[in-house]
């Protein structure tokens, strides 16, 4: 995992991505460690509108990283 913020406390902010913009992240390497880097470091990350692909490779770059993680829906209607 990332390391945190100063101090060892997580930031009162959460990560909300969709699908559009997910679709640029996982095309490319480097955001895509970026995405997670940040994803990491915040107590929640939410992907919503995204297909079920997507949400297949989220799931599984944070499964990567010993995470939990809640897939829920078929993708064309996530919120």
């Amino acid at each position: 995992p990332a390391p945190g913020p100063p101090g060892g406390r997580e930031p009162a902010a959460c990560l909300i991505v969709d699908g559009s913009t997910l679709a640029i992240i996982l095309g490319s390497e480097a955001c895509s460690h970026d995405f997670m880097s940040i994803a990491m470091r915040v107590p929640a990350a939410v992907c919503c509108r995204v297909t079920p692909s997507q949400k297949a490779d989220v799931t599984r770059l944070v499964k990567e990283t010993g995470r939990i993680t809640l897939s829920i829906g078929d993708g064309g209607n996530d919120v």
